[in-house]
C-alpha cells in the first residue's frame, strides 16, 4: 500500500509541479476504505496565503456556477478554506505549460508554430468565454494553463485567480516571477488578458520570456521561431496578432474582434493546428511521465485505504459546510480510469495513422497520398472551426438572455435604453456569427465535393495494381475489422472494374449501378459506446424526476475513429447537466471511421442518450 498525505478531504498522491502560486499535487477521494475519484489539487505559496488569500477563496466560489460546463476550464470544482487552503478540480492526465515548455526547450524537441497556435487556441477560448460573461482572469501565466496528454488545455485557477491577483500588490516575490506576462492597461481588463496571452504566444514562439524593460514592439520585431529551432523570423500574420495582442499598433478592441483576426490565423494561414498533432507532441514529450502516472493511477484504485477511511469522516463530520465551495455537490461518481482510458485511445489513433501510411496501397502516387493527406488536415481544421463558432453562439445567447433578464428588472429609462442597445449588439454578433457559419458550411461542402473526386480518381490505377487496392482498409482497422459494414465484403468484386473500362472506355456509365464504379461510403459506427454519468445537479435537485431525458447530438468523427467535435442536435434547456453528460459520453466512445472506397475518412454521425428517471439512464 503507497503512503498518501492528508489535506482536507484528500489524500495527496504526489506532487506534479511546484511554481511560484504553490504546489499542484495529484490527489484522490475515497468512499469508506475504497477509491473514489481522482484530483487535481492546488495549494498555494505561504506568501500568498499571509498577504490574505484565504479570505478571497470564498468569493471565487460564487463563480463556480458560471464557470461549470466549460471545457475551456477545469470541471468538478472544490475550494476548501482552512489551516492550509486549497482547490481541487477533476484530474486530467498532463502537465502545466510551463512544464511542457520547459521540458520541450530543456530535451532540444522542437515546437512547431502548429503546436504553438494550438495551445494558443484553447487558452484563447477560455479567454474569450470569461469576458462574454464578464468576468476577466487578470493573471493569465503558463503556470495558468493545463495540457492534457489528450493535446486539450484548460484554464485550471479562471474559478480564483482574480483572488491571487487581489493580494498580488502584497507578494512581491510571486509579483516578480509573473512580472513579464503583467502590464499596466489602465484598469483595462481586457487588453490586460490580451497582453499576458501575447506574452505565452511570444514564449511559446521563441522559448523566451518577454523581457520585462523591452518594448513589446520592439522584441516582436526581434523574434525569431526558436521554439521551432527555425533561425527565421515569425511569419507576418503571426507576428502581427502578437503585436495586436501586446498592445502594439491596432489594438483587439473587444473579445469579436480578437475572435476574427484569430480565424484568420488559424484557418486561413500556412498553418494547421489540431489536437491529434498536439496529442501526438505531448505523449512524445511526457512518454515516461505519463506511463509512470497511469500505472501509479492503477495502483491507486486498487489500494485499501481502511487505515485513511476514519480520519476521513471526522473531517467530513466536522467540517463548516460554508467551506466547501458549491462545486462540493458536483459529481463524484466519474470514473477516473477516463485520463488513462483516453491516453491510450490517443496512442491507438497514432499507431492507426503509422499504420495506414506505413502500408498505404503500393500502386497509388504519392500526389493522391499527399491530397488525402491536406483535406483531412482541412476537414479537422473546419471541424474545429465549427466547434468555436458553436461555442461563441452559445456564449453570445447567454449574455443576450442575461441582459434581458436585467432589462425585465430594471426601471430606469438611462438603464433601459443602454441594455437595448447591447441586446441590439448581440443580435448583430448572431447575425455575423450565422454569416461565418454559413461561409463555413460552403467551405466543408467545398472539401467534400473534392475529397469525392479525389476518391473517385484514385481507384485509376495500372491493371497490375489491383490487389493492392483492396489493402487500404487493413492497417487503420487493427481492432475494428469486425465491425467495419459491407465495403469489405464487395471487394472481390474490382477485378471486373479493371476490365470493363479497358476495353471501352468510352462507356463506362453502362455498367450496372451495382458495379464497383460507384463511389462506396460507410458512416462512422460505435465501436465501444461509453455510458452517460448521470448529471448529480439533476439528481440532488429531483429534477422532473417523472420524466425522460433525451439529448441528440452530431459527432464528427476523424478518420482514426476519434470524436473530435460534438454538436448538440437538441438536449435539455437550463444548467442540468444533460447536455454536458451527452457530450462528455460521445467524446469517450470509440468509433470505426467513415469509409469512402474502403479508405478511413472523417464523417458524421448522429447519437441519442436518454436519461430516465432521477436523472439516471
Amino acid at each position: 500500500m503507497s503512503t498518501y498525505s492528508r489535506l482536507g478531504s484528500f489524500l495527496l498522491a504526489g506532487e506534479l509541479t511546484a511554481d511560484p502560486i504553490g504546489r499542484v499535487q495529484r490527489g484522490l477521494s475515497i468512499v469508506g476504505s475504497a477509491f473514489d475519484h481522482h484530483w487535481l489539487v492546488r495549494t498555494f505559496s505561504e506568501e500568498l496565503l499571509q498577504a490574505g488569500l484565504a479570505s478571497k477563496l470564498g468569493e471565487a466560489s460564487k463563480l463556480l456556477p458560471q464557470l461549470s460546463g466549460s471545457k475551456a476550464f477545469g470541471q468538478g470544482y472544490r475550494i476548501e478554506a482552512g489551516a492550509h487552503p486549497h482547490v481541487a478540480c477533476d484530474y486530467v492526465p498532463g502537465r502545466t505549460l510551463a512544464q511542457m515548455i520547459e521540458k520541450a526547450k530543456f530535451e532540444q524537441i522542437p515546437l512547431g508554430v502548429d503546436h504553438a497556435l494550438s495551445v494558443l487556441q484553447g487558452i484563447a477560448q477560455g479567454v474569450i468565454q470569461l469576458h462574454s460573461k464578464g468576468l476577466s482572469h487578470g493573471l493569465l501565466t503558463p503556470h495558468s494553463v493545463w495540457v492534457s496528454f489528450e493535446g486539450a488545455t484548460e484554464i485550471l485557477d479562471a474559478p480564483y485567480s482574480q483572488a491571487i491577483r487581489q493580494v498580488l500588490p502584497k507578494s512581491p516575490v510571486t509579483k516578480g516571477s509573473l512580472e513579464t506576462y503583467l502590464r499596466d492597461m489602465g484598469g483595462n481588463a481586457l487588453q490586460q488578458d490580451f497582453f499576458s496571452l501575447g506574452s505565452i504566444l511570444y514564449e511559446l514562439l521563441t522559448f523566451e520570456k518577454l523581457p520585462v524593460m523591452a518594448e513589446p514592439a520592439f522584441a516582436a520585431s526581434k523574434a525569431t521561431l526558436k521554439a521551432a529551432q527555425e533561425d527565421t523570423p515569425v511569419p507576418p500574420e503571426i507576428l502581427e496578432l502578437l503585436k495586436r495582442l501586446m498592445g502594439v499598433g491596432q489594438t483587439f478592441e473587444s473579445v469579436q474582434a480578437f475572435s476574427t483576426e484569430m480565424d484568420h490565423v488559424l484557418y486561413d494561414g500556412d498553418y494547421s493546428p489540431t489536437t491529434f498533432n498536439m496529442a501526438f507532441f505531448m505523449h512524445t514529450l511526457f512518454r515516461e511521465e505519463n506511463d509512470r502516472d497511469g500505472a501509479a493511477m492503477k495502483a491507486e484504485q486498487a489500494d485499501n485505504f481502511a487505515a485513511y477511511s476514519s480520519e476521513a469522516d471526522s473531517i467530513h463530520a466536522s467540517r463548516p459546510r460554508s467551506e466547501v465551495g458549491e462545486a462540493e455537490d458536483a459529481e463524484t461518481t466519474r470514473v477516473s480510469k477516463k485520463g488513462l482510458y483516453v491516453g491510450g485511445i490517443a496512442v491507438l489513433a497514432v499507431v492507426a495513422v503509422l499504420g495506414f501510411f506505413a502500408l498505404k496501397p503500393k500502386g497509388e502516387s504519392e500526389e493522391f497520398i499527399k491530397m488525402r493527406t491536406e483535406l483531412a488536415k482541412i476537414q479537422a481544421q473546419q471541424a474545429e472551426k465549427e466547434m468555436a463558432l458553436a461555442g461563441e453562439v452559445q456564449a453570445s445567447q447567454d449574455k443576450k438572455n442575461k441582459l434581458q433578464e436585467q432589462l425585465s428588472k430594471t426601471t430606469s429609462a438611462a438603464e433601459q435604453a443602454k441594455l437595448e442597445q447591447q441586446i441590439k449588439e448581440e443580435e448583430r454578433k448572431k447575425q455575423e456569427l450565422d454569416q461565418k457559419k454559413a461561409d463555413l458550411k460552403k467551405q466543408q461542402d467545398e472539401t467534400r465535393a473534392k475529397a469525392q473526386q479525389i476518391a473517385q480518381a484514385t481507384p485509376a490505377l495500372p491493371k497490375p495494381e489491383p490487389p493492392p487496392r483492396i489493402e487500404p482498409p487493413k492497417p487503420a482497422p487493427v481492432k475494428q475489422e469486425d465491425p467495419r459494414p459491407a465495403p469489405v465484403q464487395e471487394s472481390p468484386k474490382p477485378a471486373p472494374v479493371q476490365e470493363v473500362p479497358r476495353p471501352t472506355p468510352a462507356v463506362t456509365p453502362s455498367p450496372s449501378a451495382a458495379g464497383p464504379s460507384v463511389v462506396q461510403e460507410t458512416s462512422p459506427q460505435p465501436l465501444s459506446k461509453a455510458q452517460p454519468i448521470p448529471p448529480a445537479r439533476a439528481r440532488q435537485m429531483r429534477f422532473e424526476i417523472d420524466r425522460s431525458h433525451s439529448v441528440k447530438v452530431k459527432v464528427f468523427v476523424d478518420a482514426q475513429g476519434k470524436a473530435q467535435k460534438v454538436t448538440i442536435i437538441s438536449g435539455v434547456e437550463g444548467a442540468w447537466g444533460f447536455n454536458e453528460a451527452a457530450i462528455d459520453a460521445a467524446e469517450r466512445t470509440t468509433f470505426t471511421p467513415a469509409t469512402r472506397d474502403g479508405k478511413p475518412v472523417a464523417g458524421f454521425i448522429n447519437m441519442e442518450y436518454i436519461f430516465g428517471a432521477s436523472g439516471r439512464r
